[in-house]
């Protein structure tokens, strides 16, 4: 069940970026950030009356989980905006990467086979990225000025090696966010974490 919740994120995920991606073509990242903020905590508004009564060393644990995710968005929209989906969603792959790190070092996770053989399919695909063999070159008809599109590559002010650069900085901030997730659940509900984290994130976009 767990699992199939899991494809099912992922699944609206993609539907997602190309929203924010369509978004972004008329606006700058920051007015969709502040839109796309506001609106999600107004769905987490209604769980207001259950978020209370938490003690105090929590607000500093969410504040800093938000931050995070304050500084993981400007990143991945940034991103998001002068690299094609297609890419953006292979990078965001990454962020599996630093997340089992975490499980495994930080909280003394132990990975099965499957996990492993999983975690280096992942990891192969991050490297043929930056190798782009000449076979899958042909086979995608891939071009080497071809990352993006004429218009994108007319308004990026900085090569493309940066925003793949910020989309991994986006992806391990994700996952410290998540870690921190793993610690506050053990003591706050989820009502009580999304209202908090949210409040927080729309205080710093703000």
């Amino acid at each position: 069940m767990w699992m199939l919740l899991v494809l099912l994120y992922g699944l609206f995920k993609g539907a997602r970026e190309i929203a924010k991606k369509k978004a972004m073509t008329k606006n700058t990242v920051m007015e969709v950030l502040v839109v796309y903020t506001l609106l999600s905590f107004l769905f987490v508004v209604p769980q207001a009356p259950k978020a209370m009564g938490i003690e105090p060393h929590f607000f500093i644990i969410i504040a800093i989980k938000s931050f995070c995710i304050f500084l993981a968005w400007i990143f991945s929209f940034r991103s998001l905006k002068h690299l094609p989906v297609s890419l953006y969603g292979i990078l965001d792959l990454s962020r599996v990467i630093f997340g089992t790190s975490f499980g495994v070092f930080l909280l003394g996770e132990v990975l099965s086979i499957y996990q492993i053989l999983g975690l280096i399919t992942v990891c192969t695909g991050l490297l043929l990225l930056k190798f782009k063999p000449a076979f899958l070159k042909k086979l995608f008809n891939i071009e080497e000025n071809a990352i993006s599109s004429p218009v994108e590559q007319s308004q990026q002010k900085f090569p493309t090696s940066f925003y793949v650069f910020l989309a991994f900085v986006s992806c391990f901030l994700n996952s410290c966010s998540g870690f921190l997730d793993k610690i506050l659940m053990k003591d706050l509900t989820s009502s009580q974490l999304q209202f908090w984290y949210m409040l927080f994130l729309v205080s710093y976009y703000l």
